[in-house]
């Protein structure tokens, strides 16, 4: 039997143009399954990005991110503009 779950990796903040702060988490696809010999086997899979709530975040170019159910564009806090050096 495989059993199909995700692990968080990190939690950063981010905040919107309009200076709206948000928590974004990025995860791991996992698989989990015994071999013939019984040992317990992981494979990690994908990462991908969702808010605490469940809502997934996609990664864009340029290092911003964007919520699926919003059109605001998130920066991560720390992050600097590839453009502004």
């Amino acid at each position: 039997m495989v059993v199909k779950t995700s692990k968080e990796i990190r939690r950063f903040d981010a905040i919107a143009n309009n200076g709206e702060s948000f928590t974004i988490i990025e995860r791991r696809r996992v698989q989990m399954f015994r071999d013939i010999k019984g040992n317990l086997q992981v494979l990690d899979g994908s990462t991908f990005f969702t808010l605490p709530n469940g809502t997934p975040v996609n990664r864009s170019l340029g290092g911003t991110y964007k919520a699926i159910d919003s059109s605001k564009v998130l920066r991560e806090v720390g992050q600097t503009d590839a453009s502004s050096k």
